[in-house]
């Protein structure tokens, strides 16, 4: 179930991050609570971040084959044979709707839509078959990058790339507006990502794409 007007409506001690937590003595009651409660008008509010204190951030650099061929000029077309990991700050969550501010030393700004997994609960070491029990839900979200930052644009050797940096500036990173519980997508390979900007349709692709899936 669509998580945010529940929290808007009502409210929740520790915010969404707590909601998480008591998601498998809850579920039931919130889809009942989804079924029956009234409508709550969310214009004219602000949305912000789905979940809004995560521990961390981490982003599967190079994980679509369209984008590898896309930076065939760094990648030569070979896809990597490991995850890349990328992390973004903390601080770069912001809402559906938030203004995302450009840095003034960036000229180069760019935007990927990707699809949030949100994590419900601790595991380390578990199986390929076991990882997605511990997933709490998924999330539209837009990995904002300044990319002549990321790349060393100005540095004298092409060996300096700012991944960190350049992926964590303020407002880089808008989530939302909805946090779909994972019963709520039985099939990923479904799930459709789209960018559109000023009604230009600049991305369109599906989980099929991805090289190393969930």
């Amino acid at each position: 179930m669509p998580l945010t007007p529940f929290l808007a409506r009502y409210g929740v001690p520790g915010g969404m991050n707590a909601v998480l937590g008591l998601l498998p003595v809850l579920g039931g009651a919130l889809a009942d609570w989804a079924r029956t409660a009234p409508s709550h008008p969310l214009e004219g509010m602000r949305l912000g971040p789905p979940v809004t204190r995560p521990r961390s951030i981490v982003a599967v650099g190079a994980n679509t084959r369209s984008h590898v061929a896309e930076a065939s000029r760094h990648t030569g077309g070979h896809t990597a044979k490991r995850p890349m990991l990328i992390t973004k700050a903390v601080s770069a969550l912001c809402g559906p709707h938030d203004p995302i501010v450009r840095p003034a030393d960036t000229r180069k700004l760019d935007y990927e839509t990707e699809l949030a997994v949100v994590i419900g609960s601790a595991a380390s070491h578990v199986s390929a078959d076991e990882a997605m029990g511990h997933v709490a839900g998924f999330m539209a979200c837009s990995d904002v990058t300044a990319r002549d930052i990321q790349t060393g644009e100005d540095e004298d050797a092409d060996f300096y790339w700012q991944h960190f940096r350049s992926k964590s500036y303020e407002t880089f990173l808008p989530t939302g507006p909805w946090l779909l519980t994972a019963d709520e997508v039985p099939d990923l390979a479904k799930i459709t990502l789209r960018t559109y900007v000023n009604d230009e349709l600049r991305q369109d692709s599906d989980l099929s794409d991805l090289v190393f899936d969930l």
